[in-house]
């Protein structure tokens, strides 16, 4: 056992950081995530009908969460979304 340990342990920890992290986000970080739903929303809609005019309606964040929603949630009714 303990072999097994040290040889995935460069691959154990990380997960398990990655993951008490996302916890941790989802407890005290949730009701921001609410807040912005509709900013990131409309983000991944305007990063798919056109990837040029994302910037030009004021939005302020990275390209990476606008592309994040653009291949999962918004795809999806916007309710159907915001409560997933």
């Amino acid at each position: 056992m303990i072999k097994y340990f040290k040889k995935w342990f460069h691959l154990i920890l990380p997960s398990i950081c990655i993951t008490l992290w996302v916890l941790l986000h989802l407890l005290f970080f949730y009701e921001g995530f609410n807040i912005d739903f509709s900013i990131y929303y409309n983000a991944g809609k305007r990063l798919l009908r056109d990837p040029t005019d994302l910037y030009t309606s004021g939005y302020l964040y990275t390209p990476f969460l606008a592309m994040i929603f653009s291949i999962s949630l918004s795809l999806l009714h916007p309710i159907v979304a915001y409560f997933i």
